[in-house]
């Protein structure tokens, strides 16, 4: 039994007050070389000197054990951990481990790493009670065939993300959403119309078609009121022989509330719906039927009512904001559920520094690979089995998977519901240990929100492993977020994808969309543009008002733009070869493997210096393709500026040199001078119809020098050449 130990257990950390006891953790740790393995003698002074040694000891000073660790910021690793033993089970390990978990918060660690043996069950047990989840198991050496555990424990970090610039005490900008999310169907009720729009083969027969589909496809519950039958047999002849009292019977019937409560909906109501007829008091009998179908709809307090009746269909934001109810018309439901997503074409292949990355979809020959990767990086049995599947002609599930030359970097899995509104559920593994999984989960992700917003906005949820502090990095970064109160924790994210621009136009389609996908509130009109910092207020999922930076906003919503009215752009050139790598606006697919640029959300344009004023952060960037290599003398692609800096060659640092497309001699050849303008720019949205130069020559922002240089433009050049460039030709 241990001797019994004072609650105070010293630690040590500087080079001076360690330097007596390195050789003891030398020694301690020799003494259990099947567990710790071995370090040649001079690593412990040199941890100790790179101050990456703890020692512990009691008040008296007598040695008690270690803590050796490295690691590449922002991830630290457990080398070593050892207690003397007559000094174990009386919380030296623990301390020492909360020691370094305080060190690595201070200095903005992501997360701290330790690989263990299987076979080891108490120092298993031991870093399970600290917070460290195994998240993959490798093989170990040959000699004892044992199995390794990768164990990491993710650091509730306030500054967590250092490359979102974050003061400690301002947390990351949020919709608030999730606190209503549900994977049910919504439930949505029909009027008699829409039933007779399919039996008698109406105009509207096609689109009212898909409403009965969706039904039958479970994409909605499609529900009728006690009201429908009663109408039925108000307007049918021979009304108990009647085929379509059979299918009524067998929907399922929301009954009509009690007298009282059903008349004080109706009453207001009307007075929403019909207001001039209801205060006349010559409300007709087909007024009060569709009060009543409303006023049922509202007390069982479903999804909404899909009608063709006008004068409902005029009052359908009243009806959303005072009653809860979205109403829709037959023609809008059959659009929303056909509104196109956009597919995943052939394989794209780009190179990193280490490795050849391939992205392409799940296929038969590969699906053992896969199943051996799932396990090995943790993944329950029964996700595995929900998330290799291939669902089903309603409700298809695609897959994402990034491999190296020789391993798989990452998978995804994720299926888009349209109910009417679209829904997507992603699922994300990736093996960060991988020199190239930073890479392979930036471009699923993008590759993701971009084919679920195609066409129509789309709330999404994305489900990830606990112990991947990348994979959640990099998740933030395409601003999705985790379930409110579980910001340091979670491990299930949500956000919403636009895939448009947001301007005058489509302000108040857009606020419906968010309203009715996230219950998330736009203001009533659409803010002048002031600068990229000016705050929006909007009104959460669980009813705050939020003011978010217009910045965090587009991030948020992206992929989107936010064209405020005032809002300036400048049109920026690219020759055609970097075009391609960098914007992947190539009118053909090739073959031949990309630069890596084109995998990352966030890429890097060069320009000389006296470029910075049209370059801001916040500013939108048109680029214009020159002649030259055989460019198309147009406006391609827009993006946002994102941050913009002067710097040297050397100081362009490899993060920012993977996201760009120039080399050093490139790099050289930019302007006269050493120093280049490096400017970092997203929501990258690849133009329909590219805007000629003929064509920009008649709008008025076109001169002699034919943007040779940056060139700054209008409000109003920018607004019309992004309608023009982002419309389906």
């Amino acid at each position: 039994m241990g001797r019994a130990l004072s609650t105070k257990i010293r630690i040590l950390k500087s080079y001076e007050d360690i330097e007596p006891y390195v050789d003891m953790a030398r020694q301690g740790a020799d003494t259990e070389r099947s567990a710790l393995g071995f370090l040649p003698p001079n690593a412990y002074r040199q941890a100790a000197e790179q101050g990456k040694l703890f020692i512990a000891v009691d008040p008296e000073g007598n040695f008690l054990g270690h803590l050796m660790f490295g690691g590449v910021f922002p991830h630290g690793k457990v080398i070593q951990i050892y207690s003397g033993p007559e000094s174990r089970k009386q919380g030296v390990a623990q301390s020492l481990i909360n020691e370094l978990v305080n060190y690595a918060h201070e200095r903005s660690y992501l997360s701290l790493s330790a690989k263990v043996a299987s076979d080891l069950s108490e120092a298993n047990a031991f870093y399970e009670r600290m917070g460290f989840h195994t998240v993959s198991t490798i093989p170990g050496g040959k000699t004892r065939n044992r199995l390794i555990y990768r164990r990491v424990r993710d650091l509730d970090t306030p500054s967590l993300f250092d490359f979102m610039a974050k003061p400690e005490h301002e947390r990351l900008p949020s919709l608030g959403i999730a606190s209503n999310y549900s994977t049910r169907p919504p439930i949505y009720a029909i009027d008699l119309n829409v039933l007779f729009d399919v039996t008698k083969r109406r105009c509207r027969g096609e689109e009212a078609g898909k409403v009965i589909k969706a039904g039958f496809n479970n994409d909605i519950c499609l529900v009728i009121t006690e009201e429908f039958i009663n109408e039925l047999e108000r307007t049918t002849g021979n009304f108990l022989d009647d085929p379509h009292l059979q299918i009524a019977l067998n929907m399922k019937i929301l009954p009509t509330p009690k007298s009282k409560e059903i008349s004080d909906i109706e009453r207001k109501l009307a007075g929403v719906i019909f207001k001039e007829r209801f205060h006349q008091g010559i409300l007709t009998i087909q007024d009060e039927s569709d009060l009543r179908h409303l006023a049922t709809v509202v007390h069982h307090k479903i999804a909404g009512f899909i009608t063709n009746e006008n004068a409902i269909l005029r009052a359908h934001e009243r009806l959303r904001s005072e009653f809860g109810i979205d109403v829709l018309g037959v023609s809008d439901f059959a659009d929303a559920m056909s509104s196109g997503s956009e597919k995943f074409g052939l394989d794209e292949v780009a190179r990193t520094d280490d490795t050849v990355l391939s992205s392409g979809p799940l296929s038969q020959d590969i699906t053992e690979n896969v199943r051996s990767f799932l396990n090995g990086q943790h993944v329950p049995s029964r996700t595995i089995k929900d998330v290799i599947s291939l669902g089903d002609s309603v409700s298809p599930q695609k897959h994402i998977i990034l491999r190296g030359e020789t391993d798989i970097v990452s998978f995804a899995s994720w299926n888009l519901v349209q109910n009417p509104r679209k829904r997507a559920e992603v699922f994300l593994c990736a093996n960060e240990g991988s020199p190239a999984a930073r890479t392979a989960i930036d471009h699923t992700l993008n590759r993701i929100c971009r084919v679920a917003s195609s066409g129509a906005p789309a709330r999404m949820r994305l489900q990830i492993l606990p112990g991947n502090p990348v994979t959640r990095n990099i998740a933030l970064a395409h601003g999705f977020r985790p379930k409110p109160g579980q910001e340091g924790h979670g491990t299930t994210f949500y956000k919403i994808a636009i895939g448009d621009v947001i301007d005058a136009q489509s302000w108040c389609r857009i606020k419906r969309a968010l309203k009715s996908l996230a219950d998330v509130e736009l203001p009533q009109n659409i803010p002048v543009y002031e600068d990229p910092n000016q705050r929006i207020l909007i009104k959460t999922s669980l009813g705050r008002e939020e003011a978010i930076p217009l910045k965090e906003l587009e991030t948020l919503l992206s992929p989107s733009l936010v064209l405020l009215p005032g809002r300036f752009g400048t049109i920026v050139s690219i020759r055609r070869v970097f075009a391609d790598e960098l914007l992947g606006t190539a009118e053909q697919f090739s073959l031949l493997t990309s630069q890596e640029a084109v995998f990352l959300k966030e890429r890097i344009y060069y320009n000389t210096p006296r470029a910075a004023s049209n370059l801001a952060p916040g500013t939108l960037l048109l680029f214009y393709e020159s002649s030259k290599g055989g460019g198309r003398k147009s406006i391609v692609a827009v993006g946002r500026a994102t941050d913009s800096h002067v710097m040297t060659d050397g100081q362009v640092n490899p993060d920012m040199k993977r996201r760009g497309v120039l080399d050093a001699n490139g790099f050289k050849h930019i302007g006269v001078g050493k120093s280049k303008l490096v400017t970092a720019f997203d929501n990258i949205m690849v133009f329909k119809k590219p805007v000629s130069l003929n064509r920009l020559r008649e709008i008025g922002c076109a001169d002699g020098a034919n943007f040779v240089t940056t060139k700054r433009i209008e409000p109003d050049h920018l607004k019309t050449i992004l309608n023009e460039g982002l419309k389906n030709e």
